[in-house]
């Protein structure tokens, strides 16, 4: 039995090997990053800027928690982003 086991694991790990050499291994991106650059309070919409330098226009109604009132210009901010229309 000890034999039988210690083959079942010697066979997980040259498999795991194996996905990783044919990059089937998945690996999990961060949520993407980006600094408020502008804030319209009053009109309710602001921009956003990630670390490539785009800007990516926001609503008021897209900021979760209804937390726009408590952006202000240079927080850090995790977004999603939505194809407008």
């Amino acid at each position: 039995m000890a034999i039988r086991d210690g083959f079942k694991a010697m066979r997980r790990q040259l498999q795991d090997y194996v996905r990783c050499l044919r990059h089937d291994v998945k690996t999990h991106h961060r949520a993407p990053h980006a600094k408020v650059s502008k804030l319209f309070p009053k009109e309710g919409y602001g921009f956003i800027e990630n670390f490539d330098g785009r800007e990516i226009y926001f609503h008021r109604n897209s900021v979760a928690n209804w937390a726009f009132e408590h952006l202000d210009i240079g927080d850090e901010v995790i977004f999603s982003e939505e194809a407008g229309g």
